[in-house]
């Protein structure tokens, strides 16, 4: 519902003004910045909802190691960040490439761990993309759109999200009912690596029209 409604909220007049000339869809940085979080989204929400399942019965974890170890993932989710704000990014590309290499390697490390200490170790690496992909995403559209399109780029993005964010439970249990957890973990491998050859196909239009 919010999803829907979001396409028909009033804009400030200073922004209506502009709003008929921008085409938020074509804009690289507008792209990457969907792409981005929908590329760890899914991961983010499969680990949110049954990573200390997956702990509890792959390893016997008790559920205060099953909790500890969200507070490792968290963590360096905060370091990254942190280190994102102490060191703002001139070219955004280095952390896109960091952002999808290690959400894609936390969750292989996930998919084939066998140890509660390996499965650990894929949990502080999956905590890194998590604390820099949404903050490269509002970067990448602070400099893809003029300060008066930034509230038509950031309005599309925020229905974009919470509508993902509407059906990514459902598609999650479904995925993990078939699957289980550590198959969860090997299809969402393979579908980070669709979105990273789709962010990179972007990156590469970017170069061309720059």
């Amino acid at each position: 519902l919010v999803f829907a409604l979001s396409f028909f909220l009033d804009f400030p007049k200073s922004v209506q003004e502009v709003e008929g000339r921008v085409d938020v869809w074509r804009r690289s940085g507008f792209k990457l910045s969907v792409a981005l979080n929908l590329m760890y989204g899914i991961p983010f929400g499969t680990l949110t909802t049954f990573g200390g399942i997956f702990a509890i019965d792959s390893f016997g974890a008790s559920y205060s190691a099953a909790t500890l170890l969200f507070s490792l993932f968290f963590t360096t989710s905060f370091l990254g960040r942190l280190a994102l704000t102490i060191y703002p990014p001139k070219g955004l590309w280095g952390f896109v490439g960091l952002s999808t290499s290690l959400t894609f390697a936390g969750l292989v490390m996930a998919f084939f761990s066998r140890s509660l200490i390996m499965y650990a170790l894929a949990l502080i690496v999956l905590g890194v993309p998590h604390g820099i992909t949404y903050p490269v995403s509002l970067i990448s559209i602070s400099r893809s759109f003029s300060e008066g399109e930034r509230s038509v780029a950031n309005s599309y993005f925020s229905a974009v999200m919470t509508g993902f964010s509407s059906f990514v439970p459902l598609l999650i249990s479904g995925v993990v009912d078939v699957l289980g957890v550590r198959g969860s973990f090997g299809v969402l491998a393979l579908i980070t690596l669709l979105f990273t050859a789709y962010i990179f196909n972007v990156f590469k239009q970017e170069q061309k029209q720059g």
